[in-house]
């Protein structure tokens, strides 16, 4: 068995990444089903090349033939076949029986099974390694320590999660994996996350952290131009240059009205002049008609 040597922080937490790995690919072998044998409990069932009713027959079995058990396997309609290896008349065949008709029992444990997982460990050492996703991806980890924003003055507002690790085999380079953005990374500091795959496998992600840099306050003051430290940055709220404006726009139309009137002056003068005029001679023109009706009766 392989000695593991790690020394720090970051070389603690490689071994354990690595460890975790392996631990993960050994309960998932675990959770394969166990060997065993299985005796048939039906007459003339089809022994088949695969799991299900559609595939070819390889040969029949009867009650009470004796069957090793390697596996088992679902067809498309979720029945359960066992996949078996057994002697028939001098020939050796293997094929898959639906488990209805197999009387199946599971091999004993040994103390072989935790040499395997002993080995399933050792072997993910040996050929497999973690890399640092921030430190080696070409993308956004390369840009780290440099200034952002429009004038370069302010610190990176986002960046990648620095414990995050992918598991590739000893000799393949970093680049080698591809990456792709998955679902929303959940967190209050957690932007997105990146799924890396190799060979069609997914191998590791990251998440798109916030690194809580602030705006700083002379973000859109040019440094540049020569303008001193102590100099008055008057901003205008956007909502004054509306207030603005209206303003303007009702004064203009105010000029308009008034300078409208005073060209049509005399004109308004003349009309409402003759419209007094004709009121007069209308009241004088029933006054003398009244006053002839009254001659009338005196």
């Amino acid at each position: 068995m392989i000695r593991y040597s790690v020394t720090g922080r970051k070389g603690r937490k490689v071994a354990a990444f690595l460890g975790v790995t392996a631990l993960s690919v050994a309960l998932l072998a675990m959770r394969v089903m166990a060997k065993g044998t299985g005796t048939v409990t039906g007459t003339g069932v089809y022994v088949r090349k695969s799991a299900g009713t559609a595939a070819e027959k390889v040969t029949t079995v009867t009650t009470g033939d004796q069957l090793r058990v390697t596996g088992s396997k679902k067809d498309s309609t979720g029945k359960k076949w066992y996949k078996v290896t057994f002697t028939q008349n001098g020939t050796n065949y293997t094929g898959y029986i639906i488990s209805n008709y197999v009387n199946y029992k599971k091999d004993a444990a040994t103390p072989d099974h935790y040499t395997d997982t002993r080995k399933l460990f050792d072997y993910c050492f040996e050929n497999f390694q973690a890399l640092n996703i921030s430190e080696n991806d070409a993308g956004l980890a390369k840009d780290n320590g440099k200034n952002y924003g429009v004038l370069n003055n302010s610190e990176p507002y986002v960046k990648l999660d620095e414990d995050a690790y992918i598991i590739m085999p000893k000799g393949a380079q970093f680049s080698d994996a591809s990456y792709k953005k998955t679902e929303s990374a959940k967190g209050k500091k957690k932007v997105a996350r990146l799924a890396y795959t190799y060979a069609g496998h997914e191998v590791g992600s990251v998440d798109i952290v916030k690194t809580g840099a602030k705006v700083k306050d002379n973000y859109y003051v040019n440094t540049d131009s020569g303008q001193k430290k102590n100099e008055r940055v008057i901003r205008i709220d956007p909502a004054w240059l509306i207030v603005a404006g209206v303003v303007i726009v009702a004064a203009v139309v105010l000029l308009f009205l008034a300078k409208r009137a005073y060209d049509n002056f005399y004109v308004i003068r003349h009309q409402r002049k003759t419209k007094k005029n004709d009121k007069m001679r209308f009241r004088e023109k029933k006054r003398k008609k009244y006053n002839r009706r009254k001659d009338r009766f005196f």
